[in-house]
């Protein structure tokens, strides 16, 4: 499957699909034994880096950002989001409550 463009993941899962329906036919005796069992030659997942943004990188994304700031601040991790919340960054964005409680200014 690798060759016609399918990633691991999805050879990996077709494969666990397949060894489960043949796991069944040998114990229903219509297989003697389970030929997709024990492969070697099964593709490996690669592992990715994650790359996290920090408060600071947030707070310019979300300047970059314009009108959707607040929607940057709202995907954030849960630091950001405190810091977006609080009566400091009140101003930064139209529509923002200065109570810093987060809700819709009038």
């Amino acid at each position: 499957m690798t060759g016609n463009g399918s990633g691991a993941t999805t050879v990996l899962r077709a494969h666990g699909v397949l060894l489960g329906i043949l796991n069944d036919a040998v114990k229903l005796r219509r297989l003697a034994v389970n030929p997709a069992a024990g492969l070697e030659n099964l593709p490996e997942k690669s592992s990715r880096s994650h790359i996290y943004l920090n408060a600071d990188d947030v707070h310019r994304l979300a300047a970059e950002a314009g009108e959707h700031g607040p929607l940057v601040y709202l995907l954030a991790p849960g630091k950001v989001w405190k810091i977006w919340c609080s009566p400091a960054t009140a101003s930064t964005f139209p529509g923002r409550s200065q109570q810093g409680d987060g809700s819709p200014g009038r």
